[in-house]
C-alpha cells in the first residue's frame, strides 16, 4: 500500500465555500454534534455571512451552492495535472475550452450516452439520475444550466470562485498554511505508527480490502474540517478528509460511537439495512428498490449508519458506488462496546 498525506489548497477552496453555503445543513449533520468544532472556522464563516455582497453570495450560492458532484469532477481533475495552488487554478479554469469543461461535467454525472442526448432528453436523463441517487443533494436543473451554457457559466464561475478566494480566503491563507502544516506532520506520524488505526479513525468509508494494490492519495483539509469524500480509479485512490476527524482518537468519542450503534440497531429500518449490506455490496437505489422506500430515505440512512464507520464504499459497475458492512469493523466495535461495559 502506497499511502501519502498532502495539502492543496484548491481542494480547501472547494470546501470553504460548501462550508459556507450548506452551514445550516451542515450543523444539522449527527456526526458535527460529536465533534468539538474550530472556533477559528466558525469565526470565517460568520466573517463571511457579514461581509459579502448580495451579489457575490447570489451567484456562490447558484453556481456552487448545489453542484457539488460537478465541481468535485474539476478539483479533481486539476489534482490529477498536478496544480498546486489556487491562483495556478484560476489559470487552469480559464484555459479550458468549452469541450473540456462539458467533459468533466458528464464525467461528473456519468450518465452513459448523454454527451449525444439532445436537450430534453438531457434533462430527463439528469432528473431521472437524481432521483435515484441523492447523496449530494445536487440540482438537476443546475447541471443543465451548465450544459447549455458552459462557456457563460465557466467564465462566471472562475471569477466567483477568484473574487470570493480574494476577499475572504487569501487574507487567511498564511495562517491556515500553518495549523495544516503542523497537522500534516501529525497525521503522518500517526499513519506510520498504526497504519490500520489510522485508517479506522480518519477515513470512514474506505478499508483495506478497497486500499490494497492501489496508490493511495490523502488530501487533508482545512475547512472541509470532518469531510471523508473519495474517489476511486483502478490502480489509484484519491479521498479528501478533515482534520478534525483526529478527535476519533478520543475515548470518549468512542463511547459516542457506543451509543449510537445501540441507536441504530434498535431502529428496524437500519438493522435491515446493515443486515442486507452484510450479505454483499449494494447500490444504493437497487438497495432502496429492495426495501421499498425512496432513494431520499435510504440516503438519509446510510449517512446515519456511515457515521459509525461501519460501512465501506466500492466501485461497481457502470461506475456506480457500492455501499458493504465492513464486517472486521463492526465486529471489533460491537466487541470493543462489550468489553468497555463489562470489563474492569
Amino acid at each position: 500500500m502506497d499511502v501519502s498525506i498532502q495539502y492543496n489548497e484548491i481542494v480547501d477552496l472547494h470546501f470553504a465555500i460548501k462550508r459556507y453555503i450548506r452551514e445550516d445543513e451542515y450543523n444539522k449533520h449527527d456526526l458535527v454534534n460529536r465533534f468539538e468544532l474550530t472556533k477559528d472556522i466558525q469565526g470565517y464563516i460568520q466573517h463571511v455571512k457579514d461581509h459579502i455582497n448580495p451579489i457575490l453570495h447570489r451567484d456562490i450560492e447558484y453556481l456552487c451552492g448545489n453542484m457539488v458532484r460537478g465541481l468535485f469532477s474539476v478539483v479533481y481533475d486539476a489534482l490529477e495535472q498536478g496544480i498546486q495552488d489556487v491562483p495556478s487554478f484560476f489559470n487552469y479554469l480559464r484555459a479550458l475550452d468549452v469541450e473540456g469543461f462539458l467533459a468533466l461535467i458528464y464525467q461528473a454525472l456519468d450518465i452513459e450516452g448523454i454527451e449525444n442526448m439532445d436537450r430534453e432528453q438531457q434533462r430527463i436523463a439528469i432528473e431521472d439520475h437524481f432521483k435515484d441517487d441523492q447523496t449530494d443533494g445536487d440540482d438537476p436543473g443546475l447541471y443543465m444550466d451548465y450544459i447549455k451554457y458552459p462557456q457563460e457559466v465557466k467564465e462566471r464561475l472562475t471569477n466567483t470562485l477568484e473574487s470570493f478566494y480574494t476577499l475572504f480566503l487569501l487574507p487567511r491563507r498564511d495562517k491556515v498554511n500553518e495549523i495544516i502544516q503542523k497537522k500534516l506532520k501529525e497525521h503522518q506520524q500517526l499513519l506510520e505508527e498504526d497504519p490500520n488505526t489510522f485508517f479506522e479513525n480518519m477515513i470512514l468509508l474506505v478499508d483495506k480490502e478497497v486500499i490494497q494494490g492501489k496508490t493511495v492519495h490523502l488530501y487533508l483539509s482545512y475547512y472541509g474540517e470532518l469531510t471523508c469524500s473519495l474517489k476511486i480509479e483502478k490502480d489509484a485512490l484519491s479521498i479528501l478528509y478533515g482534520f478534525l476527524l483526529e478527535q476519533r482518537y478520543n475515548k470518549n468519542m468512542k463511547r459516542e460511537d457506543y451509543k449510537d450503534l445501540l441507536k441504530t440497531l434498535s431502529d428496524d429500518k437500519r438493522y435491515d439495512i446493515i443486515e442486507l449490506l452484510g450479505k454483499r455490496a449494494w447500490y444504493s437505489k437497487e438497495l432502496a428498490d429492495h426495501m421499498g422506500i425512496t432513494t431520499a430515505t435510504m440516503s438519509y440512512h446510510l449517512k446515519k449508519i456511515s457515521t459509525l464507520g461501519i460501512i465501506s464504499v466500492e466501485a461497481g459497475p457502470h461506475k456506480r458506488l457500492y455501499y458493504r458492512l465492513n464486517k472486521e469493523k463492526f465486529k471489533k466495535l460491537m466487541a470493543n462496546m462489550t468489553s468497555d461495559i463489562v470489563d474492569e
